[in-house]
C-alpha cells in the first residue's frame, strides 16, 4: 500500500504541470491516436463509460460531449480538481477513487 500512496502523492504534485503539457489534446501524441479512438468507439449517445485513471479529464470531456454518460475516476485529488475546473458546463461525474480498491459507483456504470 505504501507504493500506492507514494504514486498518488507524485501525481498530486505534478498534476498541474502534466495537464498543461497535454495542452488539452493539442499535443502530437493525441493528434495521432485520437481520430482512431473516436472511429472505433462510434456512436456514444447514452452509453455509460468509465474513464479509469482520467487524469485532468480530457477524454472524459470528449466522451461526454458526444452524449455519453461518463464517470471519470482518478486516485489524485489534484487531477480531479483540475478535471472539474476545465469544462464545468460538460456533465461528467468525477470522483477520487483508487484503482486498486473496490470501486463504489452506485449504479452509474
Amino acid at each position: 500500500m505504501e507504493i500506492d500512496k507514494v504514486n498518488i502523492q507524485y501525481w498530486d504534485k505534478v498534476a498541474k504541470e502534466y495537464s498543461a503539457d497535454l495542452q488539452d489534446g493539442k499535443n502530437d501524441f493525441t493528434v495521432i491516436y485520437q481520430p482512431a479512438i473516436h472511429e472505433l468507439l462510434g456512436n456514444l449517445f447514452g452509453k455509460r463509460i468509465l474513464d479509469a485513471g482520467c487524469g485532468d479529464g480530457y477524454y472524459s470531456r470528449k466522451l461526454a460531449s458526444k452524449q455519453a454518460v461518463v464517470t471519470g475516476i482518478d486516485g489524485s485529488k489534484e487531477f480531479i480538481t483540475i478535471a472539474r475546473s476545465k469544462s464545468p458546463e460538460i456533465k461528467v461525474d468525477y470522483r477520487v477513487m483508487h484503482l486498486t480498491q473496490k470501486l463504489e459507483l452506485f449504479g452509474r456504470i
